[in-house]
């Protein structure tokens, strides 16, 4: 995720990896005696104290002043994520937890993500956001039927998108003129992506037609509503007030009402997963809004067939229990995963 070159020993790594652990947990500095205690590796105060003297050389921690115990810096909580294994697992109670309740019957492909973003939030306390990129998807299924003076359209993406389109008309149409609607969308527009088929409509479909013009409002219709359901979204709002550092220090939690308050910034924000397709944290001053600087983003890709189709993730105070929290949003994004990956009929990674 950060990549940095460090010259830095395995006995060295441990007891940052011990510091960062007993920070997180209590909020408070630490010092040598709190490192001895909680080692599995025998070494004395005395080196201890001595190890940390490099780590503070280095920049990994600092202390608030000279007698104080040590808390870890930025550089310090980058190298700490990096030493957390990819493939850790999730908690036992948590993996009950989100097995339990992501488990469900999906009405549609947003009622998956919603339901995973109010799962994530419950267990880690932080705001949980989620963005779909439908424009990626393939259109995988598309049909008409007629109610009176009524055109229902109904189709489904590869994504796991269905949607439904009411379209009045002026008059009844016939059952070859339905046929010939059909015939003519599957033609053009069956099995390419929702981008492909934005590109093209406008060369597909003739307006000297009738019925081709009747397509083309279908399908007018139909891509603004992909495009509403991209829209990014987020729950759990109220879960990171509780968190200690945000009750003590109004500026932050002032920061973050003006990050959810702000339509532009929160869509920049998730934005941010458009730009890549691998698991990345984004910690406090790496992020690109001042007002995130105390906080922490984990974004987690699931993907559409060989395609980044959208993300979920999490924003959360940057004293947080990284280790814990890191396999609960990466399982969500897997679940996720997975449900596309079976709804196209390919290989699911879903954890049993």
């Amino acid at each position: 995720m950060f990549f940095h070159m460090n010259s830095l020993n395995t006995r060295t790594k441990e007891i940052l990896n011990i510091l960062i652990d007993q920070y997180v947990n209590t909020g408070f500095p630490v010092g040598s005696e709190t490192i001895v205690q909680n080692s599995e590796i025998e070494v004395s105060p005395a080196t201890v104290r001595s190890e940390m003297g490099l780590l503070t050389r280095e920049g990994y921690i600092s202390k608030l002043h000279q007698f104080s115990g040590s808390i870890p810096s930025h550089k310090g909580y980058q190298l700490f994520i990096e030493m957390i294994p990819d493939d850790n697992p999730p908690e036992m109670n948590d993996f009950v937890t989100l097995k339990g309740k992501l488990n469900v019957l999906p009405k549609t492909f947003e009622h998956v993500c919603e339901n995973a973003m109010a799962v994530i939030s419950d267990l880690t306390g932080g705001v949980a956001f989620s963005k779909l990129y439908s424009s990626r998807s393939i259109l995988i299924d598309f049909g008409f039927f007629q109610l009176e003076n009524e055109l229902i359209i109904t189709s489904k993406l590869s994504s796991g998108t269905v949607l439904e389109i009411k379209l009045p008309l002026i008059r009844k149409l016939t059952s070859n003129e339905i046929q010939f609607l059909d015939n003519f969308i599957k033609l053009e527009i069956f099995g390419k992506t929702i981008d492909q088929i934005e590109q093209s409509k406008y060369s597909v479909f003739s307006t000297d037609n009738l019925l081709q013009q009747i397509c083309l409002e279908i399908f007018e219709i139909f891509l603004l509503r992909i495009r509403r359901s991209e829209e990014g979204k987020f729950k759990g709002a109220k879960r990171v007030f509780e968190h200690p550092d945000v009750i003590s220090q109004p500026i932050i939690a002032k920061s973050l009402l003006e990050m959810i308050d702000d339509p532009l910034l929160f869509e920049d924000l998730i934005d941010l997963s458009n730009d890549e397709d691998s698991f990345r944290v984004i910690i406090g001053e790496d992020n690109i809004e001042n007002n995130l600087k105390w906080f922490s983003i984990i974004i987690a890709p699931f993907g559409i067939s060989n395609n980044l189709g959208g993300s979920i993730g999490l924003i959360v105070p940057k004293r947080i229990s990284y280790k814990r929290i890191l396999p609960i949003v990466k399982y969500a994004s897997i679940w996720i995963d997975g449900l596309i990956k079976k709804n196209m009929g390919e290989n699911s990674l879903i954890l049993e």
